[in-house]
């Protein structure tokens, strides 16, 4: 046996004992451990929720950019359409057979409405036994021309042709040609002013509107058909009282929000105004330049009026607060709110219009959730 192996077998068995000292160590690093990553934890939690509660409260503070804008004065009115227009009446008594499309410029001379020639008794006949609807209407038509191309087949007369005062008549129908460009129109009522007229709500209600013509309508000699209207310019006259009305004439140009076209401002220029003493009343007329759709159709219409623009800074209405007897604004520069001192110039539709505030401040629209002086973040 070898020295080495006898030395070792000399000593016995070798045992490592457990040191107390070493776990105890061990345990209190990994409790200090614990309590500073739950002391790190809280603070974190704690500048979290101070910071999602300064967010909350912008939020709901509901801050706006103060901007440079334009307010003007608006009020409601009413009056009267006017326009340069032309009646066209039947020529002669018959049936309508073709007519142009409504609504759509014509020119000079264009074929406006095709009427087939009946007697003036036959019309008179065929409407009496339509309102007593003895027969259909398309009978009556039907038998009236029937008579009608009967007698003239067994006539051969040499006489000139019946329809020959219109252009295009042939003897059996006659066309209605236009003797100007313009706007045609089928929609007809008994006005029949002339000029500028100042109606009350009570007179216009007495103006009425005539059954639009149709294909296939029985016409008099003489009876309205339809109107060729100038549409490069129309007129809107309405009386206000003095207040505004005298502030209301000094404007040479207003803008009209008709209530037919709501989406489409229009600017009219004065051709007219008057001061009514005895009424207490200022009378104004506008020119309009513009087309809209379904202008030729009005008479009586309700429109809103902007005027005297003025300039300054538009905030939400309900940001003017006041301190002590001053009134003014909270505003937030660099997180912390200041009272901005202003002067309401102009109040509209929820909107104020001020003096004072520098443009692009943040405004806070709700000034009852915080304090001057107060920070927010």
């Amino acid at each position: 046996m070898s020295e080495r192996r006898r030395r070792a077998a000399g000593r016995g068995d070798l045992k490592v004992l457990p040191g107390q000292g070493r776990r105890e160590s061990l345990w209190k690093q990994s409790l200090a451990y614990h309590i500073l990553l739950a002391l790190a934890a809280v603070i974190v939690v704690l500048f979290a929720c101070q910071w999602l509660g300064r967010a909350l409260l912008a939020y709901r503070l509901d801050m706006v950019v103060a901007q440079y804008g334009v307010m003007e004065e608006r009020l409601e009115i009413e009056g009267l359409v006017t326009r340069s227009e032309q009646v066209y009446t039947a020529p002669y008594s018959g049936v309508v057979v073709e007519m142009a499309e409504g609504g759509e410029r014509v020119p000079l001379g264009a074929p406006l409405v095709e009427i087939a020639v009946l007697p003036d008794e036959e019309v008179r006949k065929s409407k009496k036994v339509e309102e007593e609807k003895e027969e259909s209407f398309w009978e009556k038509i039907w038998g009236a021309l029937q008579r009608l191309r009967g007698g003239r087949e067994e006539e051969e007369e040499a006489s000139p042709n019946p329809a020959g005062m219109v252009e295009g008549g042939t003897g059996e129908t006659v066309t209605v040609n236009s003797l100007s460009a313009g706007l045609l129109s089928y929609q007809l009522d008994d006005w029949d002013g002339d000029g500028f007229a100042y109606l009350s709500r009570e007179e216009a209600d007495r103006i009425t509107n005539k059954e639009p013509l149709q294909r296939g309508a029985l016409v008099e000699k003489g009876e309205p058909l339809l109107k060729i209207v100038d549409n490069w310019s129309w007129y809107f006259s309405f009386v206000l009282p003095l207040s505004p009305g005298r502030t209301v004439a000094a404007q040479k140009q207003l803008t009209f929000y008709f209530a037919f076209a709501p989406e489409r401002p229009l600017t009219g220029e004065q051709v007219e105004a008057a001061v009514d003493p005895e009424e207490e009343a200022v009378r104004l007329t506008y020119r309009l330049g513009t087309q809209v759709q379904g202008f030729e159709e009005q008479r009586w219409a309700e429109a809103a009026i902007s005027y005297q623009p003025q300039e300054g800074i538009i905030i939400p209405e309900q940001a003017i607060t006041r301190k002590e007897e001053e009134t003014g604004v909270l505003v937030n520069q660099g997180g912390v709110v200041f009272f901005n001192p202003v002067q309401v110039l102009r109040r509209r539709n929820g909107e104020a219009l001020v003096e004072g505030l520098p443009a692009y401040s943040l405004v806070i629209t709700r000034p009852e959730l915080v304090r001057e002086g107060q920070r927010l973040w």
